[in-house]
């Protein structure tokens, strides 16, 4: 079991949301059939998202240094 927080947990479901419409797009819903391409094309859908969402909240990186 992992210990990860709700937002966490949010994040990572809007990947698999992405991941899914990927699939409705190939019209596909058996991982185990897709080509070698499909599940690394799966993949960048579901952490594309996952990462997006995760930098969305992270403050600029170009702010001033306080010292």
């Amino acid at each position: 079991m992992t210990d990860w927080t709700d937002k966490e947990n949010e994040i990572l479901f809007e990947g698999i949301k992405a991941g899914g419409a990927y699939l409705d797009e190939l019209g596909k819903t058996d991982l185990g059939v897709l080509s070698k391409e499909e599940l690394i094309t799966f993949a960048q859908c579901l952490l594309k998202t996952v990462t997006e969402e995760r930098l969305r909240d992270v403050d600029e990186l170009n702010d001033e240094i306080p010292f």
